[in-house]
């Protein structure tokens, strides 16, 4: 259920939230429209105090999602619970530690192909002074720079890693789609994530929360 309310920009509006998403289930969502002539910067202070205002509401994403013919949006949206998230939390935890196994490896492989250590300034080198850019690291894999990541891609089965080559454990809410959307073992799982990315960032933050990996969030 996709609900718009065009907001009056006054103190009632918190209520009218409040009201409207009390009773959301799983994907519903709540598109609030400001108008045009707000700025940016209003707009992300009132996100916040939506933010604030809800903060006992579980399981929600509040975002600035864009500039419309009618207004500046703001959508209120309702996420995978976090009960399902910690319940799934052993799981998704063994899916990001294949990650980065297979991550260490297609980056140790990467500075084998050229004949170079595996450091981060051998990483660096052929991003930058190299400038290869993309390319084949063998037979099997596919690899591609961009900023300080590098995609790589299986040529026969089409599975990706987005992976951050400073720190190839460090992984974000798009690294873990990516991966788990080209994984059919992880069909299963992936199916719990109607919401894509917003819901593999809301398991992020639950599991961060709950202790399960201190760092398994790159801050973005």
């Amino acid at each position: 259920m996709k609900i718009k309310l065009k907001s009056t920009n006054k103190n009632q509006d918190i209520l009218s939230v409040k009201k409207i998403i009390k009773n959301f289930t799983r994907n519903d969502s709540l598109i609030v429209e400001y108008p045009n002539d707000l700025s940016l910067n209003r707009i992300n202070e009132i996100r916040d105090l939506l933010k604030k205002e809800l903060q006992d509401f579980k399981d929600f994403n509040i975002f600035y999602c864009g500039h419309f013919e009618n207004g500046k949006c703001i959508n209120i949206l309702k996420l995978i619970s976090s009960k399902i998230i910690l319940e799934n939390a052993d799981k998704i935890m063994k899916t990001i530690e294949s990650f980065r196994v297979i991550a260490n490896i297609l980056l140790k492989n990467l500075t084998n192909k050229f004949d170079l250590p595996y450091t981060i300034e051998s990483l660096e080198k052929i991003d930058y002074n190299i400038n290869i850019g993309e390319g084949k690291i063998d037979d099997n894999w596919h690899f591609y720079f961009h900023g300080e990541d590098c995609q790589f891609t299986n040529i026969s089965t089409g599975q990706k890693l987005e992976v951050y080559y400073l720190d190839y454990t460090f992984i974000d809410p798009y690294f873990l789609l990516c991966y788990i959307e080209t994984t059919p073992e992880y069909e299963e799982l992936h199916k719990l994530f109607q919401n894509s990315f917003n819901d593999f960032a809301h398991a992020l933050d639950v599991l961060e929360e709950n202790g399960y990996d201190s760092q398994v969030v790159r801050n973005i």
